[in-house]
Formats: structure tokens, C-alpha cells, sequence
């Protein structure tokens, strides 16, 4: 047997508002990919989705598959002798002759989308390079709030899902002091009725975010009924929860925690001699869809 290779992947909770049917999240990412965007997402470092292609091409709704590629976008006019000590000057400037579409320190990311379930999985990292939950977060919102994007979808909501052991945190927790939920549009097919619901308040009132405060009494804990505890749960999933409590070792309180702060992340090895990179975030993908859509 050959040595396993890690890989670690991360997953995005992409909602499109309105949505008369699935297919639109179909188009949509069509629509990013035929924009063929380059995106800055700061330090140097831009990224576009590189390719894109359906897992059934006769069923798209099945599933996408593509790469988003990540590099390094050098300003051609910020080069710096070390020699002299000084910027260079015009004539050193006119010595350099790099193509504008040969971008350095260039490495792919597969991706996993699925319409039904719209949700994103994508890799994160392994042994050639990195690319970071919260900055393919920016990423993705640049790339759907663009204007064309926008112009034919109108709004796209992007929630990057916590870590699921956070969540858990929350909904167990026996010292929170507080708990502010942020919950954006939910998609109504998703779980339950109670979903729609959320939605269906929003959308009657013309809000875009629901948002709650839980204080607890002086010298007392809050105490979740199962009602917040859903709301806990969707908001994760659609928004973010901020929470205060206190660490029953230390007695420390742990202030104004958010789930936005710890990106889900699944961490795992393959044999390259039996499968391949895509072949296996497509398995993956299918995992970390069941983890995310089950609930407490």
C-alpha cells in the first residue's frame, strides 16, 4: 500500500433569493464561470473559478464539479532593486517581460456543488498549498455580489458552516451568560417547516436578517428552550450565533464567541494509488453533506 495523502475541505451554504426552482443554482454558478472573473482577496492573492463542469451531463442538478484557482497578482509597477536599495527605475522596469495571463505561485482548489442541497464543498488544503476557509469566504462573496451576477440573481447569501462541535457547544453549554442569533433568508426547502417559517416572517416584512438577543438574569444562566435551540441551529447554518459563557474549569468567561469564527473542517487521507483527488472529494462531498444536514 502507498502513502496516503491528506486533504482537508471546508463547506459553504450558498442561497439565492428568490428561487423559483433548483435550476437556479445551476445557473448561477454557470453564470460566475462564464464571467471568468479574476477576484482580489488582498496580500497579493487573487482567485477565479478555472473550470466547471456538470458530474452527470445529463442531470446537472446532480452535482458540479470545478476548480477555483488561486495566485499570486503582482503589481508590475512595484518592483524594488535590492542592490540599490531603491524602487527600480524606468529602463530596469522595461527589462521586464512577464505575459499578463502567467500568474505565479499558482495552485487549484476542486470544489463540489450541489443544486438540491446548495451546498459547497471545497478543499482547503494538502501538502502543495493552501487555501483558507475564511479567505475562499471573501472569495465567494466578491464573485456573487458582483454587478452581472447580481443584475440576474439579485441577492446571494454566503454562510460559511461552523464547526459542528461549536454548535454542540452552544446548544449544551450550562453557563451561557448570552446569545445573539443573526439569522439571514433561510432556502425553504431546507429541513423542516420551521425554516419556512423564519422565511416567511422575513420575507412578509421585508427583512433580510432576523435577529435575537438572550441576557441572563443576574447571578443566573440562560436556559435555551427547544424553540431557541432551533433557532440556534439555523442560524449557524444561515447567519451566525454569538455567545458568552463561562469555562467550568477556569471560571473564565469566554466573550462574545461567534460560530463565524470556526469554519467547519474535515480532514482526511486518501490513497492515490486507488482513487484520485477528484474522485475523492466527489465521495467527500457526499459525507459532509449528510454531517451538516443532520441535527441534535
Amino acid at each position: 500500500m502507498g502513502r496516503k495523502l491528506g486533504k482537508s475541505y471546508t463547506a459553504f451554504n450558498i442561497k439565492v433569493h428568490p428561487h423559483p426552482t433548483q435550476q437556479i443554482y445551476v445557473d448561477l454558478f454557470e453564470t460566475a464561470f462564464e464571467l471568468n472573473k479574476q477576484i482580489s482577496i488582498g496580500r497579493n492573492i487573487s482567485a477565479k473559478i478555472n473550470r466547471l463542469w456538470p458530474i452527470n451531463d445529463e442531470k446537472p442538478l446532480e452535482g458540479l464539479i470545478g476548480e477555483i484557482a488561486k495566485f499570486n497578482d503582482i503589481d508590475a509597477h512595484a518592483w524594488f532593486n535590492i542592490e540599490t536599495g531603491k524602487a527600480a527605475e524606468e529602463d530596469e522596469l522595461e527589462e521586464i517581460k512577464i505575459p499578463r495571463d502567467l500568474k505565479p505561485n499558482g495552485k487549484t482548489f476542486y470544489f463540489v456543488f450541489l443544486p438540491k442541497h446548495h451546498i459547497l464543498v471545497t478543499e482547503t488544503w494538502d501538502k502543495d498549498g493552501s487555501f483558507s476557509p475564511k479567505m475562499q469566504e471573501k472569495f465567494l462573496k466578491l464573485l456573487f455580489s458582483s454587478e452581472l451576477i447580481l443584475e440576474k440573481f439579485t441577492a446571494v447569501d454566503i454562510t460559511i458552516f461552523p464547526d459542528t462541535s461549536t454548535v454542540n457547544h452552544i446548544l449544551t453549554s450550562p453557563t451561557l451568560k448570552k446569545l445573539e442569533l443573526f439569522i439571514e433568508r433561510p432556502n425553504p426547502h431546507d429541513f423542516e417547516e420551521f425554516e419556512q417559517d423564519i422565511l416567511k416572517e422575513l420575507e412578509e416584512q421585508n427583512a433580510k436578517v432576523f435577529e435575537k438577543k438572550l441576557v441572563a438574569q443576574d447571578k443566573h444562566y440562560l436556559k435555551p428552550n427547544n424553540f431557541t435551540k432551533k433557532q440556534i441551529q439555523v442560524a449557524a447554518h444561515n447567519g451566525k450565533v454569538v455567545y458568552t459563557d463561562v469555562d467550568p474549569e477556569t471560571n473564565m468567561l469566554n466573550k462574545d464567541k461567534s460560530t463565524s469564527e470556526t469554519p467547519f473542517i474535515d480532514r482526511d487521507k486518501y490513497d492515490p494509488d486507488k482513487t484520485s483527488a477528484l474522485d475523492f472529494i466527489k465521495v467527500k462531498a457526499i459525507e459532509i453533506v449528510k454531517i451538516l444536514k443532520s441535527r441534535s
